[in-house]
């Protein structure tokens, strides 16, 4: 995934930006629900996206954090105390330190680990995707760090809901 990626038809079209690993995300002030996935390595780049977020006051950021782990997260993980609106049933699971700060988070592994997601963590953000309407879809942005394959599938559900995603690889 090299470049900028559109699909034929240029009116109003998602687009898929890939960030270089020596250089940040490029948040858009005008798209201020950051939405914020991350695997494996990925995941440091994500916490660190939405701390800094937090702490810019070039607009009314609202980060919401998605991790996925295989059989056990490298961090303490808790029943989140932020309530997060169309959030699957169940799906409670967020990481500690982000919830200490304020920002919502939610986890997701096929390990059946309590409060996470059964599945990808893509999946969950489609399905969470899915519960937003269409004036709220036009102020989010999906950044996503992690091995190819989800950055592949991070961006199909981009161009679904019509949302710009930026990609970075993890090392």
């Amino acid at each position: 995934m090299n470049g900028e990626a559109t699909s034929n038809n240029p009116v109003d079209e998602p687009v898929c930006i890939t960030v270089p690993v020596d250089q940040s995300f490029k948040p858009h002030t005008d798209k201020p629900r950051a939405v914020l996935i991350g695997a494996n390595n990925g995941m440091a780049s994500m916490i660190f996206l939405a701390e800094a977020l937090r702490d810019r006051h070039d607009a009314h950021w609202k980060p919401l954090v998605f991790l996925e782990s295989g059989p056990a997260f490298p961090f303490r993980m808790r029943p989140s105390t932020i309530i997060v609106d169309g959030m699957p049933d169940g799906v409670i699971a967020g990481l500690s330190v982000l919830d200490e700060q304020g920002i919502p988070s939610r986890l997701s592994s096929p390990a059946d680990l309590p409060g996470c997601y059964e599945g990808s963590i893509v999946d969950l953000a489609d399905a969470w995707l899915a519960t937003l309407n269409n004036d709220t879809l036009k102020e989010v942005e999906l950044f996503v760090c992690g091995p190819t394959p989800l950055l592949k599938s991070t961006a199909k559900v981009a161009r679904k809901f019509g949302v710009v995603c930026q990609v970075s690889m993890d090392k």
